[in-house]
């Protein structure tokens, strides 16, 4: 065993089940410190919207939570970040969150507007008409956004290449 301060362990191996050694204490991998934080800020803006939903609150301040909760949930993750991934700083950080995030600002901007337009409308057609809006005007944005730098590898792209298979 060597002497890097980890404890070792003899395990079977998770695809052919023969003895490996490997690290005592499961390693965190970028993949899992990202995905963590991500399901930690999606927790906060579901609680934060079952609140509101259950006052009776309506889609523009439904949206406004959802924009407050995601900027908290990005600061969050950006702190995991650093702490967990050497060399992941705040421009590498912000390169790929920004689009998401000038997004939000965008819908969150077009459900008041529709709000407000919609101030005399049922309830269940108000809040159809601010779900629709703001879902088509945060995927439009995004994806504009996304082509407007250049389709970097990202979600973005990620996205599309599933769609693009799924279609086949």
């Amino acid at each position: 065993m060597m002497k890097t301060g980890r404890r070792y362990s003899f395990r079977g191996c998770a695809c052919c089940e023969q003895p490996a050694l490997m690290s005592a204490a499961p390693a965190l991998s970028r993949r899992t410190v990202l995905g963590g934080a991500a399901a930690l800020g999606l927790a906060l803006l579901v609680v934060v919207l079952i609140l509101l939903v259950f006052r009776g609150a309506d889609a523009e301040r439904i949206a406004m939570a959802g924009l407050v909760a995601s900027a908290v949930g990005l600061v969050t993750l950006q702190a995991i970040a650093w702490k967990a991934l050497p060399g992941f700083g705040g421009m590498r950080f912000w390169s790929q969150t920004w689009r998401p995030v000038l997004s939000a600002a965008f819908m969150s901007a077009v459900v008041s507007a529709v709000s407000v337009a919609l101030v005399d409308a049922e309830r269940v057609l108000r809040l159809i008409a601010e779900i629709g809006a703001g879902a088509l005007v945060y995927g439009l944005s995004t994806l504009a956004l996304w082509r407007a730098v250049g389709r970097p590898l990202g979600a973005e792209s990620y996205l599309l290449e599933r769609v693009r298979s799924q279609l086949k």
